[in-house]
Formats: structure tokens, C-alpha cells, sequence
């Protein structure tokens, strides 16, 4: 668990405690909306899931209000030039 926060910039996650014991990451860390190349909501038991897809790694994060979530990481992304 932990928290993930929408920047015109980033999306970055804080992991709680656990999850930092769990996956041996340290703290916070950003992922710069453009290496994001996708965004979708997969149907879990109580809250969806939405997978982040970025050039070198795949992100998924668990929580409530998922769809609009998902819509607004993806309203945030830099348009292709």
C-alpha cells in the first residue's frame, strides 16, 4: 500500500512502511508522465486495479475510484509531437 499522486509533471508513489519491507524500495519515487505509454483498469475482487505501462517496467496500483483515476493520469499525459 501507500499513496499516488498525480503532478503535471510525475506520477509518484510513496509506499507505507510495509510495502517498503515487502519490495525493498526506499521511499518515494517519481515516474515522469513521459515514459508512461499506457493506462488501464483491470476488474479486481473490491477495488480495480489500473496498470501502468512505462518503457521499462510495468506498475499496478490498487485502489478505489480506479476509472477516474486512470482517466485523469491519462488526461495528463504530454501529447505525442
Amino acid at each position: 500500500g501507500g499513496r499516488v499522486t498525480l503532478t503535471d509533471q510525475h506520477l509518484r508513489f510513496a509506499p507505507n512502511g510495509m510495502n517498503r519491507v515487502l519490495t525493498g524500495r526506499g521511499g518515494e519515487f517519481p515516474i515522469p508522465l513521459r515514459s508512461i505509454q499506457s493506462v488501464e483498469v483491470k476488474p479486481a475482487a473490491v477495488t480495480k486495479i489500473i496498470r501502468i505501462q512505462t518503457r521499462g517496467r510495468m506498475y499496478s496500483v490498487r485502489c478505489f475510484g480506479a476509472e477516474a483515476f486512470a482517466r485523469a493520469i491519462e488526461g495528463a499525459l504530454p501529447t505525442p509531437s
